[in-house]
């Protein structure tokens, strides 16, 4: 997502299907692949309105996706 991107600080890859992303903050991603960027992107936006206080998102799996921290 836009927001997303323009709060990102790094950009972690350490394989293919291992990339996360640190944001402004300190909040991390969990990314995976760069497969289904929108389905996770869509995933990863309704997470963080659901957990605002979160510090860790995990959308690897668009349909099982994680948070956790506050």
């Amino acid at each position: 997502p836009d927001a997303v991107a323009r709060g990102t600080q790094v950009v972690k890859v350490r394989s293919y299907d291992d990339i996360s992303l640190v944001l402004c903050g300190g909040t991390t991603v969990a990314w995976g692949s760069g497969e289904k960027g929108a389905a996770k992107a869509r995933t990863l936006t309704a997470l963080m309105k659901a957990s605002p206080d979160a510090r860790y998102f995990d959308v690897s799996v668009p349909t099982a996706p994680a948070s956790s921290g506050s």
